[in-house]
């Protein structure tokens, strides 16, 4: 699907996902954190920085889309399947509409998931946490489209120096240090900022139990201080990239945001704003292998075992949305930020600014470059859920998806051409 014409709009919005920890009635107040297991689910004390629901509504015409960012570990799969329900009931789009995005905060809310999996990394289970943000995030929907008004668009990209790490095998390996920035303004003024950078968000260790928004937080109230619009982050090829923060721990979470921030600001500076700009949208399915589970080395648990431990679905999705020559994809895992650079590499070519971005409402663990699987790391030995082949299986899908995405809008346009040329 594309679209060349009609007004460029948006619309933007931000909501508190932030659950009370001192509340007495329900049980929010008992919420644990996600993001660490050493935790061991224990509940948040206190807010170090309130954690938001952000949503950039796009049309054109009549294509829409929304990019959504959410300050959690990940968009909960449970959450995002009631949330569709609420699109398509309630608002009349498919929910297909929604590009997902999360921060990858590890101080986020947790207590949304059932099972194993979901428990040891976001703490005891919490009925009334998943209608409470399910909610919460269509509150924000509501809002970014009752926003919408006519802008202009630009994307730029900086290389960062000295603020990633490959956390997987150190020098050996490479890093994706580009910081992307996507603005979208409305007359004197920036709407919107969508930011996208290939590092963990854990500056802020498991010892803490307050709610944190870590540095990606802290890039967006260091943007929405500057410019007055919604700053939405989205974290990128994360996989195996770890941040290097001026300090540690929460000041540090603040410098490195703000440091980000400021690039984004300096590249505002630069860029080129254009309402004449044409997007397209293309989705794939992933289909998933058996789980590959491993206990030790080369040793797995049998497959019929490990769905009972992991029980995911047969197939999930990667996403494409391309506006101007810019090509964001989604991924449902934590995408390593070395797969990034050949995909950036190759659509380059063709002159497009293509971003890989994690977690898209789906999660299959960490998809790592195919070298590294027999390393006896975390996110190789516990964490590559589906064997050595996802990684050159997802690229390649990610490869023609993007291809078949340009080659629509590329199709689209010269249907419109040709209809302004008709006598």
């Amino acid at each position: 699907m594309s679209a060349d014409t009609g007004t460029l709009m948006a619309g933007a919005a931000k909501i508190s996902i932030t659950p009370d920890p001192g509340a007495h009635e329900g049980n929010l107040h008992k919420l644990p954190l996600a993001g660490y297991g050493a935790r061991q689910g224990r509940p948040a004390q206190g807010i170090l920085d309130e954690v938001h629901a952000r949503a950039l509504w796009i049309r054109k015409g009549t294509f829409e889309r929304v990019i959504l960012s959410l300050e959690m570990l990940i968009p909960p799969p449970e959450a995002v399947l009631a949330l569709e329900e609420k699109i398509k009931d309630r608002l009349g789009i498919d929910p297909s509409t929604i590009y997902w995005g999360a921060t990858h905060t590890h101080s986020g809310p947790g207590g949304w998931g059932v099972g194993w999996l979901a428990e040891a990394f976001a703490g005891p289970h919490h009925a009334s946490f998943q209608p409470w943000l399910t909610e919460r995030i269509f509150t924000c929907l509501e809002a970014a489209r009752l926003d919408l008004q006519p802008v202009q668009w630009a994307s730029t990209s900086v290389t960062t120096e000295g603020l990633v790490r490959n956390r997987l095998v150190g020098q050996k390996g490479q890093v994706d240090q580009q910081l992307d920035s996507m603005f979208f303004r409305a007359g004197d003024r920036v709407l919107a900022t969508i930011g996208m950078f290939s590092a963990h968000a854990t500056v802020v260790g498991a010892h803490s139990l307050d709610y944190c928004g870590d540095y990606p937080g802290h890039w967006a109230s260091k943007i929405e201080a500057a410019t007055g619009g919604t700053a939405l982050f989205l974290a990128g090829g994360v996989g195996s990239h770890a941040a290097i923060p001026p300090s540690g721990d929460h000041q540090g979470a603040v410098q490195l945001g703000e440091q980000l921030a400021m690039l984004s600001l300096e590249n505002l500076q630069e860029a080129i704003f254009s309402d004449k700009v044409s997007m397209a949208y293309g989705e794939a399915p992933v289909y998933l292998p058996s789980p590959h589970i491993r206990i030790w080395r080369v040793w797995r648990l049998r497959p019929w075992l490990a769905r009972l431990i992991l029980p995911i679905e047969r197939a999930v999705k990667v996403q494409a949305f391309q506006i101007g020559n810019a090509l964001m994809i989604s991924t449902p895992c934590d995408f390593s930020g070395e797969l990034c650079l050949p995909i950036r590499a190759y659509f380059g070519q063709h002159k497009t600014h293509a971003m890989v971005t994690s977690f898209n409402g789906h999660y299959i663990g960490y998809v790592v470059p195919q070298k590294y699987y027999f390393l006896n790391e975390y996110e190789t030995q516990i964490m590559g859920f589906y064997g050595p082949q996802m990684a050159p299986y997802m690229s390649e899908i990610i490869m023609r998806l993007g291809t078949a995405t340009l080659e629509t809008n590329l199709a689209g346009l010269e249907i419109n051409r040709a209809a302004n040329q008709a006598p």
